[in-house]
């Protein structure tokens, strides 16, 4: 509906930040809308499965550590590289369009 106004919570403060130091993660609803950073040194499972978030929903992730993002499940992705960070500091933009497909774009790599 392109006439309903959608909002998202922040704090004062801007969009909620969390660092993550595990090599999984499953996303639930609660992780919506704010900046993950993941700071483990190996690599790191995000597991985003369809059901979570709605549409207008949106995630930052960022490679704090040197372990690359993968981020995976079963809704859908949208990328014209792939699902991955490319580099420690790089951060992925994940933006929900509705029906469980996710858009990402940012510092990507296949």
């Amino acid at each position: 509906d392109d006439t309903t106004i959608k909002r998202v919570p922040y704090s004062s403060g801007g969009v909620p930040f969390v660092a993550r130091s595990s090599t999984t993660d499953t996303l639930v609803s609660n992780d919506m809308n704010k900046f993950i950073s993941y700071t483990n040194a190996s690599p790191i499972a995000v597991t985003l499965d369809t059901g979570v978030g709605v549409e207008g929903n949106f995630l930052l992730i960022k490679q704090g550590g040197a372990g690359q993002v993968t981020v995976s499940g079963t809704a859908t992705f949208e990328s014209s590289i792939g699902e991955n960070t490319r580099i420690q500091n790089s951060v992925i933009t994940l933006y929900n369009q509705g029906s469980d497909v996710w858009s990402v774009h940012g510092d990507q790599a296949a």
